[in-house]
């Protein structure tokens, strides 16, 4: 793991180059940076698409979430994600309350 506040370009560098190996995962900050509790689901979304595209195909995604109260209450959950992984597939199931977002 690696971490860096930079833009996404750049934090793809971590990856690797094709010729070094890089990170397995660099953290990914957008939704800490670029995401309050005023953001839209637009927002949001932009935020996740941001990463999304820059990532090399072969590589993690993950997101940083920082602490609850960045996010106002309206489009808090409170629960967990659970995934499991199952021999040929991969099954999610949310635990809590839906969220506003």
């Amino acid at each position: 793991m690696t971490e860096v506040y930079a833009s996404p370009e750049i934090t793809m560098r971590y990856y690797g180059d094709g010729v070094r190996e890089g990170a397995q995962m660099p953290f990914n900050f957008n939704l800490i940076t670029d995401v309050d509790g005023t953001s839209s689901a637009a927002e949001i979304k932009y935020a996740l698409d941001k990463f999304l595209t820059f990532k090399p195909v072969d590589k993690l995604a993950n997101w940083v979430v920082s602490v609850i109260s960045k996010i106002s209450n309206d489009k808090l959950e409170f629960g967990i994600v659970v995934w499991f992984y199952e021999k040929h597939r991969i099954r999610r199931e949310i635990v809590g309350r839906k969220s506003n977002i």
